[in-house]
């Protein structure tokens, strides 16, 4: 029996405290009639010649707006490596939780610790804690055990980790890790395949490492005690980074990984060929699954387009969400040029269910460094994005003072923060006279910030329209006053009114005009 589709409308609930616009689902699309003189709607069915009818859109078309992307900025090296922990170690995961920072940073990458046998803690993790998101308290060592094993380990064996917190898990599993994996045995991926015979993809098997690669998953009270589960979450190719969520409208888990794109009507491969390594081109992919301990194999969610190089590839794809608003999904996928640089730069996508991924922008929104500099080689994003003390944004990033296939044995790397000043990622900007209105949303706070800025001249006026459709009393755009010059999370306030009048879980649009101005954000606060 097929399940029954579920369709949704407005009002959108929103899951955070912001809105910042990366697409333009959360803005009205607009309507329009054609009336005859008397203005009745005789769109269609009207028999007046084609001089007589009169086109009238509605109010809420949005004009003279778009969307603008803002590159970010270089930071200095967060630190320098002084000890075993950060020797040729990277970074995996940053999150905020509890008003606090929190990272966890393996050891050991690649050949990296080639002829270093005095680095013995080439496979460990470590979780560190900060108050800035600057300075780091002491790291604590990670420990493993696998499932049915009762012996703690310090080392696994594994890449770049993906780490969140799972608010649907009993306390015991709240925190899940992801990661790629290159030492699955055969009776494990064995065991995999008499239990998902359809899940399995030949790729997984790479011949020329006599290995199994594919996605680890594992669990963990604290962040800090893990248990590692005993097959691969999905037996699919995966060597970079892996980044999963939970997520709550869906109620399932989604987990994103490197992809590659075929073409349909090539040759089938046999199980050990690896001739697909230099045809298919490499893409970010994507599998749900209502239970964290199996995903079915992964669809091609984000590829190279067509105004890129036809010498680029997408190598990771660093999901994360917006700081204060996870229902706004983002990636900063690293492009990597295989034609003359082996170099990479950042784009920015976006999505409105996670699902449907679109590149934001044509440019890069954050590149490698010149030559010389500690990241003039290659650069890599890590999740999340975070929103520091200050009211920037930072991005966690590797920077490497070599170019991606470098010879590493004596490369360097650190780990630096990509930053928006103010949060001011990307706006929707009025070069003159602009607006627009959302669509239904309900808030979670009755309290509206702005963050914009406006020429000398120009000026940002809100309207907070009811479920009837007028201005909530007091709140037109008569009413408002103007907000102008530099406004970092500055409040929308009326004559009378600083508050938008609505009951909580009551609906709300918001009608914005713009005049020279560039809104970045909207955040609703008690």
């Amino acid at each position: 029996m097929c399940a029954k589709r579920v369709r949704t409308g407005a009002p959108v609930r929103l899951l955070g405290k912001r809105i910042v616009l990366t697409h333009w689902f959360l803005v009205d699309q607009g309507s329009f009639q054609w009336q005859d003189d008397a203005g009745n709607n005789i769109s269609v069915v009207g028999n007046q010649d084609a001089d007589e009818a009169r086109f009238t859109p509605s109010p809420n078309v949005a004009y003279g707006i778009r969307l603008k992307v803002y590159p970010a900025q270089h930071s200095d090296p967060l630190s320098q490596p002084a000890t075993p922990w950060d020797a040729g170690g990277g970074l995996g995961t940053m999150l905020q939780r509890d008003g606090r920072y929190h990272a966890w940073i393996s050891s050991g990458w690649g050949d990296l610790n080639q002829n270093r046998p005095d680095l013995k803690l080439a496979s460990r993790l470590w979780h560190l804690t900060s108050d800035d998101a600057r300075h780091w308290e002491q790291p604590v060592p990670n420990t493993f055990r696998w499932e049915g094993n009762e012996v703690d380990e310090d080392e696994l064996r594994c890449g770049s980790v993906g780490v969140f917190v799972d608010p649907s898990a009993p306390q015991r599993e709240r925190f899940k890790m992801v990661s790629e994996y290159s030492l699955w045995d055969h009776a494990s991926a064995e065991r995999y395949m008499a239990r998902w015979p359809s899940d399995i993809e030949p790729r997984a098997w790479r011949d020329d490492a006599q290995q199994y690669l594919a996605p680890l998953g594992a669990t963990s009270p604290d962040g800090i005690n893990w248990t590692v589960l005993s097959e691969p979450l999905t037996l699919a190719h995966s060597d970079t980074q892996l980044c999963a969520y939970y997520d709550r409208t869906q109620g399932e888990y989604v987990l994103y990984t490197r992809e590659w794109a075929d073409l349909p009507n090539g040759q089938a491969l046999s199980e050990h060929s690896t001739r697909w390594i230099a045809t298919s081109r490499r893409a970010i992919g994507r599998a749900h699954s209502a239970d964290f301990r199996h995903f079915p194999l992964p669809d091609v969610v984000l590829q190279a387009t067509p105004d890129m190089q036809p010498y680029e590839v997408l190598y990771t794809n660093c999901y994360t969400t917006i700081p204060g608003a996870p229902d706004h999904h983002l990636m900063f996928p690293a492009v990597w040029n295989l034609g003359g640089t082996d170099a990479t730069h950042l784009r920015m996508a976006s999505s409105y269910d996670g699902q449907l991924w679109n590149f934001v922008g044509h440019e890069p929104i954050f590149s490698t460094a010149p030559f010389g500099a500690w990241d003039g080689g290659c650069i890599f994003s890590h999740p999340n994005l975070i929103e520091l003390p200050n009211g920037d944004w930072a991005l966690p990033y590797s920077g490497y003072n070599v170019p991606h296939k470098y010879p590493r044995v004596k490369a360097k790397r650190y780990t630096g923060y990509a930053i928006w000043p103010k949060g001011r990622l990307i706006g929707v900007d009025a070069a003159e006279s602009g607006g627009f209105c959302t669509i239904p949303i309900i808030p979670q706070a009755d309290k509206l910030l702005i963050n914009a800025t406006t020429t000398r001249t120009g000026s940002v006026l809100v309207e907070a329209i009811g479920k009837d459709g007028l201005p909530i009393a007091g709140r037109s755009l008569a009413d408002a006053i103007p907000l102008r010059g530099d406004a970092h999370w500055q409040p929308a306030r009326w004559r009378e009114h600083d508050r938008l009048g609505i009951a909580p879980g009551d609906e709300v649009r918001l009608r914005i005009r713009l005049n020279h101005a560039t809104l970045y954000g909207l955040e609703f606060s008690a």
